[in-house]
């Protein structure tokens, strides 16, 4: 069967839009296409034609909540137990991760306690040790899907680096291989009651994340009731790329504050309010975040008022 053949078999059964995914080395805004119709298929050929595809219904969901999961087994390669991660919030642009908030925003906890439990269930399923990343979908209905697992440490995980410092997933993954991660152990920010993480990715020339750099620098002798991390990767910069990321936490949750934020998309500037949830983002407004990457500069910055 061809690859039209096979995109017209998926549209009969799912309808549109489908998801086309490639069933290896997918990651980011590689390895996947949305098919909104008939009219997407030629695109759809050129773009993914070569690949090993598979189709997948269309989700309308409200948010993506991703659950980092610690899996152990006995010697006898018997599941032991599944250890979770709180759940956390990403935000993807253009389909890679910006940005990962914990808690999620205006989820509440009976609904991540759920999802917490559905993915200790379907976890089970699979075998191996170490840290597993389950992307779930948060419907209108707060039912929850799970999307997709990535068995391995996972970029929406870098936020508890300084959320969870005691236990990274990096040493968690390394205990769980060598079978000596502590099973009484809790997973729960000691630290801080919220964090927000940001991808730093590559822009349209190779030192336009440098602003980005420098305006993190400034930040750490002003900040007073939070922590400011930057983590760098030693990757050359390429549009789009994870050259790195920042990461907020705080020890007090604040009440939802309005921040003005100025975001690129295509070279475009435009202006949106997106509501922060964190006293963090009172003082430290990012809202050059996304502009920095297509090469806008900083010209002025203001803390916004309490």
């Amino acid at each position: 069967m061809s690859v039209l053949e096979s995109l017209r078999e998926a549209a009969e059964r799912f309808g549109f839009p489908i998801m086309l995914k490639s069933r290896k080395e997918a990651y980011d805004d590689c390895g996947n296409f949305k098919v909104r119709g008939f009219y997407d298929f030629d695109g759809a050929i050129n773009s993914m034609g070569k690949l090993q595809l598979y189709a997948e219904k269309w989700i309308p969901f409200e948010k993506e909540l991703t659950i980092i999961v610690v899996r152990t087994e006995d010697d006898e390669e018997n599941l032991q137990d599944v250890h979770a991660y709180p759940a956390v919030e990403t935000i993807h642009e253009d389909s890679i991760c910006t940005s990962v908030f914990y808690p999620p925003r205006q989820v509440s906890t009976d609904v991540c306690a759920k999802a917490s439990k559905t993915v200790a269930e379907a976890i089970r399923t699979p075998k191996g040790r170490g840290i597993f990343a389950v992307k779930n979908f948060l419907l209108k209905d707060e039912s929850i899907t799970v999307n997709e697992v990535a068995p391995r440490p996972h970029n929406s995980g870098h936020i508890f680096i300084g959320g969870i410092p005691y236990m990274s997933q990096y040493k968690a993954h390394l205990y769980s291989v060598l079978g000596i991660f502590p099973h009484s152990i809790k997973l729960q920010p000691h630290v801080s009651a919220a964090a927000i993480m940001l991808n730093i990715l590559g822009g349209i020339d190779g030192e336009s994340h440098q602003a980005l750099f420098n305006l993190t620098s400034q930040m750490y002798s002003t900040m007073t009731i939070m922590d400011i991390s930057l983590h760098l990767y030693g990757k050359s910069p390429k549009p789009g790329r994870k050259i790195g990321h920042i990461t907020v936490t705080s020890y007090d949750k604040a009440a939802q504050a309005p921040c003005a934020s100025k975001s690129c998309y295509r070279k475009r500037l435009y202006m949106s309010i997106f509501w922060a949830r964190y006293m963090c983002l009172k003082l430290f407004c990012l809202s050059s975040f996304r502009a920095l990457q297509h090469g806008a500069s900083i010209l002025h910055q203001r803390l916004l008022p309490n």
